[in-house]
């Protein structure tokens, strides 16, 4: 059997289009389970939970999806655990696929899909967040040394091996999935296969989003990665070195007006606009696949938000690496309430 674990958090409004798309799988239902983690919601919420095979609620406040999602797996029953968010909606074959893959090769111990390309929310920023997701997961496809857990699949022995979810590390929404397959990746390989699919239905709005890629993913993202490195394990930030490169880029030609702006003049803003161009050269192909996909409009609006993104990433590396060195000895992300 196959436990498909949904935690849920003030997810009313998305959670019945999750439900329905699972219950809509093209994988018989006698094979699968569905458990709904309520992680103290004030909405709807546990009504609406309340309808899977086995429901929990995790207290009177909320512990985060990592908590949440432990939870679930504690009340599994399955030798596969599917990892569902609840603002999302699988493809009819998508729970078929992940199970598909770990069984033909025993030598995986997780696999994870992609957002496919018509988010629910449409408007451009929305579009441009979801469209960048499954882009990246599309050309960084095949094995890597990380998870998602929007739609991914681990075995049950592996979860439990490594001690699942870190849920005092990271206690609200964060790079929680991208721990996890590190640990998962030191055991057994982990496939990322962009053709298991889900839409997803969170409407992106501009300052949410810088934040969320500034402060709940970046910065702590730089601090495991300095973890990761300090105990002599392998790692890598599963961008590759394109992306590596146009976030160096990007940051330097701030870096560069800002130096122009201080007085050093013509030479500061000429190295600047050349390292601008040079990053649009960088990120062409992404820019063209906007293109494609949503014409002039959604590219002209893609190239900024890409580059503050860009940005973000860059300025992400010396905060993460200050508080990882005054962090002691465990890294800790910033907190939503800090």
């Amino acid at each position: 059997m196959i436990s498909v674990i949904v935690p849920a958090y003030n997810s009313a409004r998305f959670l019945p289009a999750c439900l329905d798309a699972l219950s809509s799988s093209d994988l018989p239902r006698s094979e699968w389970e569905l458990i709904v983690v309520d992680d103290a919601s004030t909405d709807a919420t546990p009504g609406i939970a309340a309808s899977a095979d086995k429901c929990a609620r995790t207290g009177d406040n909320p512990r985060g999806p990592a908590y949440a999602r432990n939870a679930g797996a504690r009340l599994a029953a399955g030798e596969i655990l599917v990892f569902v968010d609840a603002d999302v909606a699988v493809h009819p074959d998508s729970l078929r696929l992940l199970d598909a893959r770990l069984k033909a090769d025993p030598g995986l111990v997780a696999v994870f899909g992609a957002y496919d390309e018509t988010p629910d929310a449409s408007s451009i920023v929305s579009r441009y967040r979801n469209l960048l997701h499954h882009y990246a997961h599309r050309q960084n496809a095949g094995e890597v040394p990380t998870f998602w857990a929007g739609c991914g699949a681990v075995r049950t022995r592996a979860f439990r091996d490594v001690g699942g979810f870190d849920e005092a590390l990271y206690e609200s929404p964060q790079i929680e999935d991208i721990e996890l397959g590190y640990r998962l990746s030191r055991n057994g390989r982990i496939l990322l296969d962009p053709t298991i699919q889900a839409t997803h239905y969170k409407k992106w709005f501009f300052w949410p989003m810088m934040r969320t890629d500034f402060r709940d993913r970046a910065v702590p993202w730089v601090q495991l990665l300095l973890e990761q490195r300090r105990e002599q394990r392998e790692s890598a930030p599963s961008l590759g070195p394109k992306a590596l490169i146009a976030t160096a880029v990007a940051g330097s030609a701030v870096i560069s007006s800002l130096i122009g702006l201080a007085g050093v003049g013509r030479p500061a803003y000429v190295l600047s606009l050349i390292l601008l161009v040079v990053s649009l050269i960088l990120n062409r192909d992404l820019y063209r696949w906007y293109y494609e996909r949503g014409g002039m409009r959604l590219m002209l609006i893609a190239i900024p938000l890409h580059f503050m993104y860009l940005l973000l990433s860059a300025a992400a590396v010396p905060v993460g690496a200050a508080l990882y060195l005054v962090s002691g000895e465990r890294a800790t992300p910033l907190r939503r309430n800090a």
